[in-house]
């Protein structure tokens, strides 16, 4: 294999490692969102007719599972 190609390799590969963490990272604050939410919810101080905040939280959670397919 030549240099080049593995030095494309190695690129990708930390481009990946990349992508990965930054999806942890999103991953982290949605689970934070949907918790804080959850929180809230249980407090009174958020009521039914504010799922739509849950909904959105959990559509994001959805969307970054996806993309780690």
């Amino acid at each position: 294999m030549s240099k080049e190609k593995e030095e494309l390799i190695d690129y990708e590969i930390k481009q990946q490692l990349q992508r990965d963490d930054q999806l942890n990272e999103y991953q982290k604050i949605v689970r934070a969102g949907v918790g804080k939410w959850v929180d809230n919810f249980k407090n009174g101080k958020i009521t039914l007719n504010s799922a739509s905040d849950l909904k959105t939280l959990l559509e994001a959670e959805a969307m970054l599972n996806k993309q780690r397919e």
